[in-house]
């Protein structure tokens, strides 16, 4: 498992291809979520441009 860190700014980017999954996403806010055992361990919105 790679261990994210903020960076200077403490900002964290992560890089995901969704277009496996649901193709290319139209522009729009979306949320990304990360739960484990039905404990949500991180939630925030995006913007697709």
């Amino acid at each position: 498992m790679k261990i994210m860190v903020p960076n200077e700014k403490g900002i964290t980017e992560i890089k995901l291809d969704w277009n496996s999954l649901y193709g290319k996403l139209k522009k729009g806010t979306y949320r990304i979520v990360k739960d484990k055992d039905f404990v949500t361990l991180y939630s925030d919105p995006f913007e697709v441009k």
